[in-house]
């Protein structure tokens, strides 16, 4: 498994390229790690070459010593270069890995978490944030750590050469350099609590991008003209997130800024300091030509480069809590496996006493709901929008668990059955159905990719008036539907949907659920609609969720919700005569299927 429950720590962010890669973050790795000596060799190299070069002039060394030392030069200036050219080719091959890999595993957890887990706000923000930067997330900590350990070498390789020279000076550089390491590590942890702040803000500004920009909300966008009225309020949230992330940099800059001043201010007093072992003989022209090079490039290293490592080293501990926060989100088991290859024989379902809360919210969204539904009949659940109709859905589909009371499926607890098991069950098209940019057949084939064929296809496309469409279509059946390519084709929103019932007709599944998946249909074609899937289905179970009645008179017991209560159940005749709320509903909107009344009496 390549990501596992644990508490991630710092060295992980050099351990999870090898897990994503052994081969190329081994190199990666050698290769970086020769490069941490470079430093040190290059002020050796340097002032052994002014020495040589010096004693060649005056005739006091061979020929042969000059081009050695010339040679080891060239070695120590080359190489970091070569690692240099060759670090993008690395880095790349290390974020082709972790697409196939690490991100793969961060999405697989993402579909394992339970369900209540994607409507939390703040659980969402957190899944956010770890996949945000997805493969290119774990190239950037090794070589960003990597890095941090180069200049950490490249400072020490360096202070040895000073303390051999002047022994204090090492010491003092150390005692300005400590704080200022402090303070890049606080700045990077200020920085990603700034994230942290504003993701929510972020999150509503993602959302009003895609709207502003998005080709489905085009037509609106010029009928209306909210587009001014869109990028203004997306001004103002890109001004809050702004704002914070702003706040926490200036603070950043100031600090390391007014730091770098010091180490530049302590790095020129020492290379002062340094004239009186050159005029006393005890250090060469070259070794101290060297260690003012290396000086200079120790001052940059520690006020600049340095303190950017440090905070991106603590930005990135800070997202391996994260990360570690994530991967221990609760998880439904079984969720990823397929249906079970056997369909299931449904006999019963059954609700007793019943009650559901969201989580962090009071109000009971079921309240001691009860009733049974049985195999072979057909069903309408009715009731005004919030009364509970969709909730019951995404509890008998196990996307939420945390109920009170009992639901029992064929007589038997619904939490003792696998999520493979339960899912095989049932078959739903959504009011807000998913459209697939695939193939028409592909659309279909969804339902049952387990056992499907042509003629089972065509059977479904036949009884859904769907044949007309398809036949105009450039390739048929095999045609793309969407904008994403430019040979697909866009279907209406009509079409759109009897594909998607055309994909619960083809399922298997014994229990067929309609969730309002008409509701954007006038109600002559969605009674037509509901007629047409009730012929398909008379031999399964069908449960059709409405606030509107046009589908009712086809069910063979209508349960009727109001405030998370059942409060009526009965036949369409029945439960006119009581007079009740399904009574004055059904009235209410008895002018909507007039013509469909009238149009039917005449057949």
């Amino acid at each position: 498994m390549m990501l596992k429950n644990k508490a991630y720590g710092s060295l992980d962010l050099i351990y999870l390229a090898f897990k994503v890669s052994p081969l190329w973050a081994s190199i990666s790795f050698i290769l970086q790690f020769l490069n941490f000596f470079m430093p040190g060799l290059l002020v050796i190299a340097t002032a052994h070459f002014i020495d040589v070069a010096l004693q060649a002039v005056t005739l006091q060394t061979a020929e042969n010593q000059f081009y050695q030392a010339l040679l080891l030069l060239c070695l120590a200036i080359a190489f970091p270069w070569f690692v240099t050219d060759i670090r993008p080719l690395l880095s790349s091959k290390l974020i082709m890995a972790s697409r196939t890999t690490y991100q793969l595993a961060l999405i697989e957890k993402r579909t394992r978490l339970d369900y209540r887990l994607i409507e939390d706000a703040a659980s969402y923000d957190l899944i956010e944030r770890v996949l945000k930067l997805g493969e290119e997330q774990v190239m950037m900590m090794f070589n960003q750590t990597m890095g941090l350990i180069h200049t950490v070498m490249n400072a020490l390789s360096l202070a040895l050469i000073l303390w051999l020279s002047v022994w204090w000076v090492p010491f003092v550089i150390l005692l300005f350099s400590v704080p200022i390491f402090y303070m890049s590590f606080k700045a990077g942890q200020r920085t990603y609590d700034a994230d942290r702040e504003v993701s929510d803000v972020k999150r509503q500004g993602d959302y009003l991008l895609k709207i502003a920009s998005d080709r489905s909300t085009s037509d609106e966008r010029f009928l209306f003209g909210f587009g001014h009225y869109l990028s203004q309020k997306l001004s103002d949230r890109f001004a809050t997130v702004n704002g914070v992330l702003e706040s926490a940099s200036v603070k950043t800059y100031r600090q390391m800024g007014l730091g770098g001043m010091v180490v530049a201010l302590i790095g020129g007093l020492v290379m002062i300091v340094l004239l009186q072992p050159v005029a006393s003989g005890t250090m060469s022209i070259g070794l101290f030509m060297a260690a003012i090079n290396g000086m200079i490039s120790l001052v940059q290293a520690i006020s600049w480069r340095l303190t950017f490592q440090m905070k991106s080293f603590a930005r990135n501990r800070e997202y391996l809590k994260d990360l570690t926060e994530f991967l221990n989100l609760e998880e439904v088991h079984g969720v990823q496996d397929p249906r079970v290859g056997k369909i299931p024989v449904f006999e019963s379902l059954e609700f007793k006493s019943v009650s559901f809360v969201y989580p962090q919210t009071e109000k009971k969204v079921l309240d001691q709901v009860s009733f049974k539904l049985i195999a072979g009949r057909h069903y309408a659940f009715v009731g005004e929008n919030g009364s509970g109709k969709t909730t019951i859905i995404k509890l008998i589909t196990g996307l939420y668990r945390h109920y009170e009371g009992e639901i029992l499926l064929n007589g038997k607890d619904l939490k003792g059955y696998e999520q493979a098991e339960l899912k095989s069950f049932f078959s739903i098209a959504y009011q807000d159905f998913a459209r697939y940019e695939l193939s028409v057949k592909e659309n279909i084939m969804l339902g049952d990719l387990q056992q499907h064929s042509d003629a089972r296809i065509e059977a479904v496309i036949e009884q859904l008036d769907l044949s007309d469409f398809i036949r105009r279509l450039p390739k048929k059946i095999d045609t793309l539907l969407g904008k994403m390519t430019e040979t697909g084709v866009d279907a209406s929103g009509g079409q759109w949907q009897r594909i998607a019932l055309a994909r619960v007709s083809f399922s298997r599944a014994p229990l067929q659920i309609l969730d309002e998946p008409t509701a954007a249909l006038d109600p002559m074609n969605e009674s037509r609609l509901y007629e047409q899937f009730e012929k398909i289905s008379r031999e399964k179970t069908t449960i059709f969720i409405s606030h509107r009645l046009g589908s009712t008179k086809l069910a063979d017991e209508i349960l009727v919700f109001a405030s998370g209560k059942l409060i009526e159940i009965g036949d369409h005749h029945g439960l006119l005569k009581t007079g009740q709320l399904y009574a004055k509903m059904y009235h209410s909107q008895a002018q909507w299927y007039q013509n469909t009344e009238v149009k039917q009496a005449c057949l």
